[in-house]
This record gives C-alpha cells, structure tokens and sequence, in this order.
C-alpha cells in the first residue's frame, strides 16, 4: 500500500535533502554577502546539524510558511557558523564589512531555500497521493471471503496435452498454415 514519505527512511532522506539545499544556498549568501567561503568541514558539520535538527520536523507535509521560518533560523546560525573559520579566531571581527548586504543576502537565501524546499516536498507529497489513487483505481474489487481462485478450477487433474503440442517439429519459425 502506498502511504505518505513520512516513514523513518522518508524522513532521513529528506532532511538531508533539506541540509544539502540549506548548506549550499546559505554558503552561496554568505559568500556573495561579503563573507569568505566556508571552509567544507564547516559545511559538513552546518549540514550535519542543520539536517539533524530538522529530522523532527518531517513528521507531515510542511508549508512555505513554516519552512522559511526554519530557513531564518538556519541562516543565522550558518552566518555564525562561517564565521567561526581560522580567519575569524585569529582576531578578525565576527560581523562583514557590510552588514546590511550580508544580512539582505542571507535573507534572499532564506527565501530561495524556503521556495525550493516547499516544491520539493509538495511534490513528493503530490507524487505519493497520485500513487495512491492510481493503486486504488487499479486493485480489483474482490468480494469478502471469496478466493483468489475457486476450489472447483484447483480440483481439475492436470491433463496432459495431446496432438499437435506433443509432436516437435525440427522447423523453426510460425507454423506453415497448409
């Protein structure tokens, strides 16, 4: 039977889709804001919590609204995570040289994420109610009790067959029709 993706493995899988897209798209902003690249340990372990912490949240089909409430929330910490490189501990300051821009940019990859996300999941969702239908449509209605086969075909000897089906013809190819 089809169900919805919200089973245990469903759920794993996209929340790591959910961490890919946020990782990437925040690194992205973060990097066209005016900050550095992130180093890719630092992008392994944003994505790696990131996709632990929303592996609760895909218990049902989430909204637009809802997830770019997490997106805000996520790129806050991934700003803060990318910060927190050799460069920065080295006693460069945690805030860009232009706030503003990274703060527009880390905004635009909240609201990018949060479109892309919510497609995303509307549309397995959507693939899993047409299998669905399609699985109801297509299984056939049989009467309670009734078998799958009747007792009295199940009692029938096995014949063997005769004439034609018996004889082996050295011939290959349709039958010549005479």
């Amino acid at each position: 039977m089809v169900t919805v993706p919200t089973s245990l493995r469903w759920r794993l899988l996209r929340s790591a889709a959910f961490a890919l897209v946020a990782t990437q798209i925040a690194a992205f902003g973060h990097m066209v804001g005016g900050g550095g690249a992130p180093d890719p340990a630092i992008l392994v372990i944003g994505a790696g919590s990131i996709g632990a912490l929303v592996t609760g949240l895909t218990q049902r089909q989430r909204s637009f609204s809802s997830i770019l409430g997490v997106m805000v929330a996520a790129q806050l910490a991934f700003h803060l995570l990318f910060t927190l490189d050799v460069h920065s501990m080295a006693g460069h300051s945690f805030l860009p040289d232009d706030p503003a821009r990274m703060l527009v940019f880390h905004a635009v990859a909240a609201a990018l994420s949060a479109v892309v996300l919510a497609t995303g999941d509307a549309a397995l969702f959507g693939l899993f109610r047409a299998l669905r239908r399609a699985v109801t449509l297509r299984a056939p209605a049989l009467a309670a009790g009734r078998p799958l086969w009747t007792a009295r075909s199940a009692d029938v000897p096995a014949r063997r067959p005769a004439g034609a089906l018996l004889s082996v013809s050295p011939r290959r190819g349709p039958p010549t029709v005479r």
